[in-house]
């Protein structure tokens, strides 16, 4: 079994929460304004690995908060601040959106959410197929390949789509086209049967059946009757 997921990521939420917490907002008593901000994580959803550059978290409330402030000095008279495009929030958070709360029930200080993009097709035979083919030729299923191929009998690899990395494109197709691939997935010599589940949905491949998809059901547990 392996979770198709993005290293990268899950450093980022694990450092998210030991530098920023649990909760989004984070009062900041030398800000006279609530901001909005974003951080952008589009470059680790975009790769497996984990070399791949994502926000700083340690000291991103510190350095914010001395370019927060440089703005609302220099734009006291604005009702809202848009700083977007300002380079400096730019290079802290990755991200275009950064801008001031007007009217926010919350005192000064900042809430940060997190936001990334996701590059895909729309296309199953694309979306798919061509997706996993190329993971499992890849080097990140060089593990897999070679503790099925010490198997006696069929390989079967069971493939867990993880939202957090570059198969949240494939999640998102499978969810808004409920048709099954046609194009026959190529396999390494070591596995015989793919089982993906992605999302509700579970597909099967193998070189004589093909693609076969179908929908995980949820199991309702009867109440007990007294």
């Amino acid at each position: 079994m392996k979770q198709l997921t993005s290293a990268s990521v899950r450093r980022h939420h694990a450092r998210r929460i030991k530098h920023l917490g649990h909760e989004p907002f984070h009062p900041v008593t030398s800000l006279t304004r609530t901001w909005l901000v974003f951080i952008d994580t589009s470059h680790g959803h975009a790769t497996f690995g984990s070399d791949s550059q994502t926000p700083a978290l340690k000291s991103l409330v510190a350095d914010l908060t001395a370019e927060l402030e440089r703005l609302e000095r220099n734009h006291q008279t604005e009702r809202e601040i848009n700083a977007g495009h300002d380079l400096a929030i730019r290079q802290l958070t990755h991200s275009w959106v950064c801008s001031s709360v007007p009217d926010s029930p919350f005192d000064p200080g900042i809430i940060f959410t997190d936001s990334h993009g996701t590059s895909r097709t729309t296309d199953l035979e694309t979306d798919v197929v061509h997706f996993l083919g190329q993971w499992l030729d890849s080097d990140l299923a060089a593990n897999l390949r070679a503790s099925l191929a010490a198997e006696p009998w069929r390989g079967i690899a069971v493939l867990i789509a993880d939202s957090n990395g570059p198969a949240e494109g494939m999640i998102r197709t499978l969810q808004e086209d409920d048709g099954t691939p046609v194009t026959p997935l190529t396999l390494p010599s070591e596995i015989d049967v793919v089982i993906l589940i992605a999302g509700n949905y579970i597909l099967d491949y193998d070189a004589v059946n093909g693609w076969q998809r179908r929908e995980m059901k949820t199991l309702r547990i009867p109440p007990k009757v007294s």
